[in-house]
Order: C-alpha cells, then sequence, then structure tokens
C-alpha cells in the first residue's frame, strides 16, 4: 500500500483508492486504548471508534476490509514495511483540523523541557475522578491454578472456573506522573479555539453498559486567558451504551 501526506489517501501499490484518511485527532497506536484479547485493533478514548492496524495486511486485505466497512479507521504505525509513506514538504497543506493543538507535558523533566523551548506550561495536579472506574472479578480453574479475569457480566465462566476475587471497581487509567502541564505559545490568544491533544483533567466519555465508564482523552476548549474553558458536557455530550 502506499500513503501521502498531502492528499491524506490510502492507495493500493497499483495505485487503487482503498480510503481517503482525514482525522482531526491524528493519534499515535500508542496513544490508543489496548481492546483485550485483540492485537490487531485499539479503541479511540475521544470518538469511541475502534481502529484497524493496518500492519502486515496486504492490498487485498485492506480492501476487503472497507468494502465490509467503509467507514473504518486504520492506523497507519510508523515504520510499516507494508505501507509506503509519501512525506511533502509543503506547509501550506491543509490541515484536517483546523484549531491549534496544545500539547502536554507529564512530569517535570517534560515540563522544564518544554520551558526551555520557549512555551509556558499551565500546571495542573493530575487527579483521579471517581466518576472515571471499570471493574473486574477474578476466577481460578481449580484444576491447574490458571486466573481468569472477568469485567463483562455477561460472561460468567463455568466448572472448573471458580470465582476466588468478587466484583471489585478501580480507576483504569495510569497516569506516572502526578503533575502535568498544557503547553501555552506565546501569541496564543484570549478567545481562541484549540484541540487538547492530551487532556489533563478526567472527563467522562462514556456511560457503558457494564458498570463502567471510559475517560475523555482530547476535546476542544477556548482560552480564557488563564485557563482552558474545555467544550464538554458529561450530560450533554458523553455517549450512554445500554444493553
Amino acid at each position: 500500500m502506499q500513503y501521502d501526506t498531502q492528499t491524506y489517501e490510502l492507495r493500493t501499490d497499483e495505485g487503487k483508492l482503498l480510503k481517503k484518511l482525514n482525522c482531526p485527532i491524528h493519534k499515535e497506536w500508542s496513544q490508543l486504548h489496548v481492546i483485550p484479547g485483540d492485537e490487531t485493533k485499539r479503541r479511540c478514548g475521544v470518538c469511541e471508534k475502534s481502529v484497524v492496524n493496518l500492519v502486515g495486511k496486504s492490498d487485498e486485505e485492506a480492501e476487503a476490509l472497507f468494502e465490509k466497512s467503509p467507514d473504518c479507521c486504520v492506523c497507519i504505525v510508523r515504520g510499516s514495511r507494508n505501507v509506503r509513506v509519501y512525506r511533502h514538504k509543503d506547509a501550506s497543506k491543509p490541515d484536517p483540523c483546523p484549531f491549534r493543538r496544545i500539547r502536554t507535558a507529564r512530569g517535570e523533566d517534560a515540563i522544564n523541557q518544554a520551558a526551555k523551548d520557549g512555551l509556558w506550561p499551565l500546571v495542573m495536579k493530575v487527579e483521579q475522578s471517581r466518576k472515571i472506574y471499570t471493574w473486574m472479578a477474578v476466577y481460578q480453574n481449580e484444576q491447574t491454578g490458571a486466573v481468569l479475569t472477568v469485567g463483562d457480566s455477561r460472561y460468567l465462566p463455568e466448572s472448573p472456573w471458580k470465582r476466588i476475587i468478587k466484583p471489585f471497581s478501580f480507576y483504569p487509567d495510569h497516569f506516572e506522573h502526578k503533575i502535568a502541564a498544557y503547553l501555552i505559545p506565546n501569541d496564543l490568544a484570549v478567545g481562541e479555539r484549540v484541540f487538547l491533544v492530551d487532556l489533563i483533567e478526567d472527563l467522562v466519555a462514556v456511560y457503558g453498559n457494564q458498570e463502567h465508564t471510559s475517560r475523555l482523552d482530547s476535546a476542544y476548549a477556548i482560552w480564557t486567558g488563564k485557563k482552558f474553558r474545555v467544550e464538554w458536557s458529561e450530560w450533554r455530550d458523553a455517549d450512554r451504551f445500554i444493553g
């Protein structure tokens, strides 16, 4: 396959158009949420869609994928041997996200480096919200001793599996550092709308149907001159899964 960074077109080696990739979020594979038991897909924490990894897929497999799911989201991992990426130095090419992206530095070293680079760190505590949670129960095989974690009440293991730890809730996301900072450019204007790539605040993106919630990874926001007013309402904007 071949991908053109100027036209955002993914094509077969023979030039057939497979899909025009136009995502304003531009997340790396490492920034997507792991889907347990499926190494070929990950979940975007912003739109909650599944993202397919194109590594190792042939032109025919990719074509079949898009024929079955035309709106399927895919990720081209850097260094993929099966996808040739054509990059352009033309800085005037259109950006699918019309707003400036504000990056986040996590931890003292990253924050200090950003300050040296001329950005102003808007430092915040990294706090866990009680609204963000999931759950699990633990089962053990009475014959082999193997353990199995279950986070779906629709799936209850049968004998020889025995529950050894009853369901308990926990905070599902892990952040190594206790402080983080939005990196403010000097020319950011009051009232300017931006895209926060890595959200520091804990806001609910999804109210799940299995007694869990998912955290919002990124969001649009307005700069007030002192802080960002995040454009997200947990009650108005968050998805609610039923069933």
